[in-house]
């Protein structure tokens, strides 16, 4: 009788394996190892020169194991980071960030020299490099406080989504999408529309534009050279860009009007109108945080040493006495949270939290002497208890501002029969546009541009209070995109299919090769392809959305006369949706990101989960890729997979780990014990002599099952020394047969979500005559 393995206790330490740094004259590449980690939130990285170490990891920290499960404890997890600014006689070490406020530190490194830093890395200095190029932060923005009389007025005339004529207009040939992120008057050029399909050479007095159903007022330039429109981005976890839809209709387009600013004898100047600055950080995911559908991105995070968040405020009125600062935090260690708060050098009252994962938040009455014109700085230290650490997430600050420019452009209001007088702008080509009417913006007429020293300024007259937007024409907002809208509609009844296909744009040859397989003889499935922009188009008014896919696939079940029995997605998914981190928009075709048992993770089958059971109605699966090829290596391993006709008889492998923390010995027996008892199996335990020899061997014998029960990371089997893991894919034999299909009873084999490293599932499925010819896998 087999002898039952011990279960054996976790490991109770963080411990480095191994460190090293590289250069090859162009920055420092910085690689580490870890033994295990338990509680590790994370890493520092310092620079350490004559003159002193130089943290390196400000805003944003290398995220360690306890970011995905907390407490868990991980093995063989490898980590780097790449210093752009670095050279060969630096030093370096890397910290970790513990839970419990412990920390321990590599021994300082010198960089080797390598000719090329694709040799140690896969990737070169100049990969590494634009990959951590600095980011603009797009995430300051200014909100106007109205007045109750404005808001009611603007509540009042708010427009309602459309779905019957957003339907109409998307089913249009010739509409053109036209993507917006950030809130302000648009030009798009009589080029970019008809680069993208619109046809531009017709009535242009025809010419429409939408948002969600609703039909937008717009100018339109002479000879159709160009329009103007007021456009708004959107706020949400999976994206910031808002989608219009520009067609050629058949009756008179919406245009913007004209409103004559009729002059008044009133002498009551207003000196300010009140707005509220919000800043916000998004650096760091942290999945391991239960924040229900609000993402899992946040700003820096900082313990017991002191972090400077700068920002800017312009046209500051000074002579209002005090303002409002409001901040909010995520805590994240376990005790409770204490924060000081250094605002401009001046020392407020300290910010309490609850203790472990709470969001706290706290709001200021301060003097607005303590505010600056221009450059700002505001300063955090957590020193709750032992090891407080915490996330930055929001600051706002509420202040009266002048009616002073900022790059040309002026969101403003006025007060009720005051006049307001603009400045800052550098030309007098400035115009003014009242807002207040939603989707019905009007030019006002019979102002004059005076000049006020080296700046130009507009003086509004007395008159009922509105919301304007002022702009010299240099500072018209360019479209994040312009493209063309496909005006086939899926969700109609008399659709049909047993497989649907829905792809990212970029792989849709890729994606019919796959169809035509599956409709080809001894298959006969019918096969929908599917670009994935028509189904954001189609149920969610163009924006990206993993909901978009779950309405899509509910609709089919319940409405489609064939209903589907499987899906296929192709195409990456990212946890980055909004490209925060600046390595690219990798959320190609996305996931439903879930609460899992320790962390937020990505989840096809949410996808098609319709009653919230936890289980998909369709059979799903995806292809996980940035790039062509993949989709078409996977294809063919299929082909050859599918031509065995007895493929039980290749018989099953059946990995596993030391029992550390479960019985994954007893597991892997259950799992042999499902399958025919006629069917070959080869049982491989980590800890046996020439464990690894064995396990490669198994892999090349061509199994039909090779299933792994223990441990894991994104990347590996096991911990020190790792049992299998990426790099050990190469290594197998190169032989159309050997594909086997995989299943991983680990954590985090399947996260392809994950934004910087591909996962083990990818690796195996994406490997040519190698690997597994499908994956099944958790992605948390």
């Amino acid at each position: 009788m087999k002898q039952q393995k011990p279960i054996l206790p976790a490991p109770e330490a963080t411990r480095f394996e191994s460190s090293s740094a590289y250069t090859d004259g162009n920055g420092v590449l910085i690689s580490w190892q870890m033994e295990a980690e338990v509680g590790n939130i994370g890493f520092n990285v310092y620079r350490v020169r004559k003159s002193g170490s130089e943290l390196l990891t400000i805003s944003k920290m290398v995220a360690g194991a306890a970011s995905h499960a907390r407490e868990v404890p991980a093995y063989g997890e490898s980590y780097g980071f790449f210093d752009r600014n670095g050279s060969g006689s630096d030093a370096y070490l890397v910290e970790t960030i513990s839970l419990n406020g412990l920390t321990i530190a590599t021994p300082e490194m010198y960089p080797q020299y390598v000719s090329d830093l694709r040799s140690v890395n896969g990737k070169g200095s100049a990969e590494l490099a634009a990959e951590t190029e600095p980011k603009l932060s797009l995430l300051e923005t200014s909100v106007l406080t109205f007045t109750k009389e404005i808001a009611s007025e603007m509540s009042r005339t708010q427009l309602a989504p459309d779905p019957v004529t957003h339907r109409s207009v998307i089913s249009q040939t010739g509409v053109v999408r036209i993507g917006v992120k950030t809130e302000g008057l648009y030009r798009v050029s009589r080029a970019q529309l008809e680069a993208a399909g619109f046809n531009a050479s017709g009535d242009s007095s025809l010419w429409q534009l939408y948002i969600e159903g609703v039909e937008q007022a717009i100018i339109v330039g002479a000879n159709g050279d160009y329009i103007e429109f007021y456009g708004k981005g959107t706020d949400t976890p999976e994206t910031d860009i808002r989608q219009y839809f520009l067609a050629n209709g058949t009756t008179a387009g919406k245009r913007i009007g004209t409103r004559v600013a009729h002059p008044n004898t009133s002498t009551v100047v207003d000196p300010n109108y009140l707005q509220t600055f919000v800043k916000k950080e998004r650096t760091n995911y942290i999945d391991d945080i239960d924040n229900g559908a609000l993402e899992n991105y946040f700003g820096r995070g900082f313990g017991g040493s002191q972090t400077t968040l700068n920002f800017n405020l312009s046209g500051v009125d000074f002579n209002n006495a005090n303002s409002g600062l409001h901040l909010r935090f995520q805590g994240y260690s376990t005790g409770a949270h204490l924060i000081e708060v250094v605002l401009n050098d001046q020392l407020l009252a300290p910010v309490p939290g609850p203790a472990g994962e709470s969001s706290f938040a706290a709001d200021y009455t301060i003097p607005t002497s303590f505010l600056r014109e221009g450059a700002n700085a505001i300063k955090f230290k957590a020193m709750g208890s032992t090891g407080d650490f915490v996330f930055f997430d929001t600051m706002s600050i509420d202040f009266s501002r002048k009616y002073l420019a900022d790059q040309n452009r002026l969101p403003f209001y006025t007060d009720n029969y005051r006049v307001a007088k603009l400045g800052g702008f550098s030309s007098g080509s400035v115009r003014v546009f009242d807002l207040t009417q939603d989707g019905s913006p009007a030019l006002m007429t019979n102002l004059q541009s005076q000049q006020n020293g080296a700046t130009f300024g507009v003086n509004m007259p007395a008159a009922r209070g509105r919301s304007f937007y002022a702009i010299e024409d240099s500072a018209l907002l360019s479209a994040h995109s312009v493209t063309p809208n496909n005006p086939e509609l899926v969700g109609i009844p008399t659709n049909g299919a047993d497989l649907v296909i829905i792809s990212h744009k970029d792989f849709l040859p890729q994606a019919e090769a796959w169809a035509n397989y599956r409709r080809g003889p001894g298959q006969n499935f019918t096969v929908k392809v599917i670009e994935v922009t028509e189904l954001f188009d189609e149920f969610n008014y163009g924006s990206l959305s993993s909901d978009a896919i779950n309405s899509f696939l509910q609709y089919t079940v319940q409405n489609w006369q064939n209903a589907p029995e499987y899906a296929l997605l192709i195409g990456d998914a990212s946890v980055d949706s909004r490209n925060y981190e600046n390595q690219g928009y990798w959320n190609l075709v996305p996931s439903k990101l879930v609460g899992g048992v320790f962390s937020e993770t990505a989840s096809d089958e949410a996808l098609a989960d319709f009653d919230n059971d936890g289980l998909s109605e369709i059979a799903i699966g995806r292809i996980a890729t940035r790039t062509a090829a993949p989709i078409t290596t996977i294809l063919n391993k299929v082909i050859q997979w599918e031509m065995y006709v007895t493929p039980l008889n290749r018989g099953a492998l059946f990995a596993y780990d030391h029992n550390i923390g479960y019985d994954f010995d007893g597991m892997s027996l259950r799992m042999r014990n499902q399958l025919p008892a006629s069917m070959p199996s080869t049982l491989v335990y980590r800890g046996e002599p020439n464990a690894n020899t064995t396990l490669h061997n198994g892999m090349n014998a061509g199994k039909y099952i090779v299933n792994y029960s223990g441990h894991g990371t994104t990347g590996s089997w096991g911990g020190n020394p790792v049992f299998f893991n990426i790099f050990s894919v190469a290594n197998l034999l190169d032989d159309q047969n050997s594909p086997a299909v995989y299943t991983m009873l680990t954590c985090l084999n399947g996260g392809y979500h994950y934004l910087y490293n591909e996962s083990f599932a990818e690796v195996l499925t994406k490997s040519n005559n190698r690997g597994a010819v499908a994956a099944w896998a958790s992605t948390g």
